[in-house]
């Protein structure tokens, strides 16, 4: 595999290079499947438990496809039942029945306060939180200093020293404690020399774990910028971890810069991320949109019940799109069918989705221009229109009880414009609406008219029907989504694949479709990277024997 890396002299290196192996820390975020589950029927295993039944990407392979896992502190938090279920079954190595000689690495999750003036935790409160869930790592308690933040030099400052206060605290009373987990001060900072300083105290403070937080949205010319000012300060025995940077064209230099372990969850994401950025990954580095086929599910899926509700298709005709996308992807993949009728019957079914997102996008825009011309011209703010029209419908919910209000559910869902309900239920909305409210809602009545006419804004004055008698046709022809199917099916990169997901579920792993499906192809790609990763690492230590 070529690397693609800019070359730093050796004189550059950071002088713990060479004496940690660099390892892949994969974020926890209950990140399990159902391993029997059905995908010809879409049934759970039976009486299924989805905590104790569901598997783990590191139960699935033979081997965990990282070198360690971290969690944040938030996700323990998210209910007093998980955090004892954890406690109950021993600690987090139990829990996530993970292998004792994968670390785990526990940070506070300082996105999830960023916003506050000051952390919601105590240094006594971490560590002790640390050492009864078993982790092997733990990190000082930070404040992030990122965004409009860098930009207030009070705020900044505050932050900054706050974090430093913390790691001296945290570092003197884990000796202090005894604990037996590896302590990491982090860093945060605006600016390269933010950074260094912030290094440089953690390292005169005595740690011997460093991590780096605040990067994980940096510019890959702003991480390097940061780690070739602090390599020089770095001790042979220094570990470094950078927080949320998985560049992997990019990992061989941060290594020889002195980061020792790095941690990321964007090849599990984009497993269900967008067609042009890739959902499915292959060791050569070629990436492939994942085949979308909705579930024709209301319960399941909103636009579906969207679509249903407002006419465009009844339930049974949409099942019966999804049953022959799904149907023929699987001929296909058997080699009973083409590619070219496989992708005509997805890309049928996927249109009424693309039409309606197309709808939508362009009914907003519509919509935007009628509310600023109507606020405007009542000089209220847009914020303020809504809460008018919020009680307008309220109103007239509370009306259809007792009245035969006509198309009140069209209007309601937008296929019918204000102006053209008070047109067929004027009678009604004189008697019952108060002469304040009944003032406004003319008021908004005529402005809305006028905007419709001055603009052309037809959306308004027409029905997604009609949208979709119009539009529906000429999306199907230029889906974009055919070339990125062509390709896929063309390559059939599953077949080649020789992991474990790939090898047990077929085809099933490149159809975009719940959890069962999409997860795995997120732990596909991790796999993939995983791989990719560690041939970087072995060429690097090839090439400095």
């Amino acid at each position: 595999m070529k690397q693609t890396v800019m070359p730093i002299p050796n004189n550059l290196y950071a002088k713990n290079y060479g004496f940690h192996e660099m390892k892949y820390f994969m974020p926890e975020n209950d990140d399990r499947v159902d391993p029997n589950f059905n995908f010809i029927t879409e049934e759970h295993t039976k009486d299924r438990n989805p905590l104790i039944d569901d598997v783990y990407a590191h139960e699935i392979y033979e081997k965990p496809n990282y070198d360690g896992v971290l969690i944040s502190k938030i996700n323990i938090d998210q209910t007093q039942t998980r955090k004892q279920q954890i406690l109950d079954a021993g600690g987090l190595h139990e829990f996530l029945r993970l292998p004792h000689n994968i670390p785990l690495y526990g940070d506070c999750g300082a996105f999830s306060y960023i916003q506050k003036d000051e952390p919601p935790y105590k240094t006594e409160e971490i560590l002790e939180y640390y050492d009864k869930m078993g982790f092997d790592i733990g990190v000082s308690i930070d404040h992030l200093i990122i965004g409009d933040i860098t930009k207030d030099k009070k705020k900044r400052q505050y932050r900054f020293d706050l974090t430093l206060k913390n790691a001296q605290d945290f570092l003197i009373k884990h000796k202090e404690g005894n604990y037996n987990f590896k302590p990491s001060g982090i860093a945060q900072g605006w600016d390269v020399e933010s950074y260094r300083e912030a290094v440089s105290q953690l390292i005169e403070m005595g740690y011997k774990h460093i991590s780096l937080g605040g990067l994980a949205y940096a510019k890959s010319e702003e991480i390097l910028a940061v780690l070739i000012a602090i390599a020089p300060l770095l001790p042979e025995y220094m570990e470094v971890h950078l927080f949320g940077a998985a560049r992997l064209d990019s990992l061989q230099l941060y290594h020889q810069l002195g980061i020792t372990s790095f941690d990321s969850t964007s090849y599990l994401k984009k497993a269900w991320g967008g067609a042009s950025g890739g959902n499915y990954f292959t060791i050569d580095k070629k990436k492939y949109a994942a085949v979308r086929v909705p579930q024709a599910d209301i319960k399941k899926n909103a636009r579906i019940k969207e679509l249903v509700h407002r006419g465009i298709g009844t339930l049974a005709e949409f099942k019966q799109l999804e049953e022959e996308s799904l149907s023929r992807l699987r001929d296909f993949s058997k080699g009973i069918i083409d590619a070219n009728s496989t992708i005509e019957a997805v890309i049928k079914y996927d249109s009424y989705f693309e039409t309606l997102k197309s709808y939508k996008k362009q009914y907003k825009l519509e919509k935007d221009s009628r509310d600023q011309w109507i606020a405007d011209n009542l000089h209220i703010q847009k914020s303020e229109l809504g809460k008018i029209e919020t009680q307008i419908q309220k109103q007239l919910k509370k009306m259809s009880k007792k009245l035969n209000l006509s198309q009140l559910e069209e209007y309601l869902a937008g296929d019918v414009s204000l102006h053209m309900f008070i047109k067929q239920n004027e009678v009604y909305i004189t008697e019952e609406f108060e002469e304040s409210l009944f003032n406004t809602v003319k008021e908004i009545d005529r402005l809305e008219i006028e905007i419709i006419q001055k603009e052309n804004l037809t959306l308004l004055s027409s029905t997604l029907k009609g949208y979709f008698a119009q539009k529906y046709e000429t999306i199907f022809i230029n889906n974009k989504l055919k070339d990125h199917y062509r390709l896929v099916l063309e390559d059939q990169p599953w077949k080649k694949c020789s992991c474990r997901i790939c090898q047990n579920v077929g085809v099933e792993v490149i159809i975009f479709r719940g959890n069962n499906r999409n997860r795995r192809r997120g732990f596909h790609n991790t796999y993939v990277f995983y791989n990719q990763f560690k041939e970087i690492m072995n060429q690097s230590k090839e090439r400095s024997k």
